[in-house]
């Protein structure tokens, strides 16, 4: 028989319950203007490009070519959902696949210098929104956010299915 998952608020102060609903209901909106944010940039490199193809896109951009793994591996997404998207991005000549100079079994996904372009011609509305809605932020109050930031993404693990908690 399966527990139900405790409320942690349960026997919080309320003014800590509050607080923190304030919080999710601040991200939640936050969320929201990224995903708009995203696929309004996405379609400036390509009307068919989904958002998590410009995630992928911006993240060879940053670190260069990379296994099909490394990308499923630092996006947090299954494989079979990079390989799908891999392929939209060879088929839209952003990305190309080649096999791996040391193991030959392993693809590795590069941008093309369409990629490139494509990236660039993005404007910068897209590119710096955060830059500029941050760049006031006395540097101390940019620190210590960044590190509650941090410090909620390790403390957010998802909760397994209904069917598999104890």
């Amino acid at each position: 028989m399966n527990m139900p998952t405790p409320d942690p608020l349960a026997q919080a102060d309320p003014r800590v319950a509050e607080a923190v609903v304030a919080v999710e209901d601040a991200m939640s909106a936050l969320g929201s203007r990224v995903r708009i944010i995203l696929r309004d940039a996405a379609g400036q490199v390509d009307e068919n490009l989904q958002p998590f193809g410009l995630r992928i896109l911006r993240m060879l951009e940053r670190h260069g070519a990379q296994s099909a793994g490394q990308l499923s591996e630092c996006l947090e997404v299954d494989p079979s959902s990079t390989s799908r998207q891999v392929r939209q991005l060879v088929d839209l000549r952003l990305v190309e696949v080649t096999a791996s100079a040391s193991d030959r079994r392993s693809r590795i996904v590069a941008l093309t210098d369409y990629g490139h372009e494509r990236l660039a011609a993005i404007g910068p509305s897209s590119r710096i929104l955060m830059q500029r809605a941050l760049s006031e932020w006395d540097l101390d109050d940019l620190q210590q956010f960044a590190a509650y930031l941090e410090h909620l993404t390790d403390a957010t693990v998802p909760l397994p299915p209904a069917g598999e908690r104890n």
